[in-house]
C-alpha cells in the first residue's frame, strides 16, 4: 500500500479491510453499524496518551445501547453466525459441522472456516 490508507482513516481502513470486495462502501454494507446491529465488535486505534481503554470504555457506555462483554473465542463463538460469516466470504460449500458433534468435528469445522476467511481477507489484500 506504500504506507498510504485506500481509506479515510485506520478505522474506516479496518473495516475495508475485512472485506473480500475491493469496495469500500460495500465493505461498510457488509460490516458496518445498521439499527438492526445486535452485536458490536469495537476497535478504537490511538497513538495519544489522552485515549485510554477508560476513556473508550465510558465514551461507549454513553453511546452505545448494550452490554460490554469479554472478547475471547467462546464469546465470539456465541455472537457469530456462520451463515452469514460463509456468505459474505462465499464459502458456502465449505462443510462446517453444526455444534455438540462428536471427536471435535465441530471445532475442525470452525477451524476450516476461520481459515479459509483469513485466506480470503490476505488474498483479497494482496490485489
Amino acid at each position: 500500500m506504500n504506507g498510504r490508507l485506500k481509506s479515510r482513516n485506520v478505522h474506516s481502513e479496518i473495516v475495508f479491510s475485512l472485506s473480500p470486495a475491493t469496495n469500500i462502501a460495500e465493505s461498510f454494507r457488509k460490516f458496518g453499524i445498521l439499527d438492526t446491529t445486535k452485536d458490536l465488535l469495537v476497535v478504537k486505534v490511538s497513538v495519544t496518551p489522552e485515549i485510554t481503554h477508560e476513556s473508550v470504555a465510558a465514551h461507549l457506555g454513553q453511546n452505545v445501547e448494550g452490554t460490554p462483554v469479554p472478547f475471547d473465542d467462546e464469546t465470539l463463538s456465541t455472537i457469530s453466525d456462520v451463515a452469514k460469516i460463509k456468505k459474505a466470504y462465499k464459502l458456502g460449500a465449505l462443510n462446517t459441522a453444526p455444534p455438540n458433534q462428536p471427536n471435535g468435528t465441530h471445532d475442525a469445522g470452525m477451524r476450516r472456516l476461520e481459515l479459509s476467511v483469513l485466506g480470503a481477507i490476505a488474498l483479497r489484500g494482496a490485489t
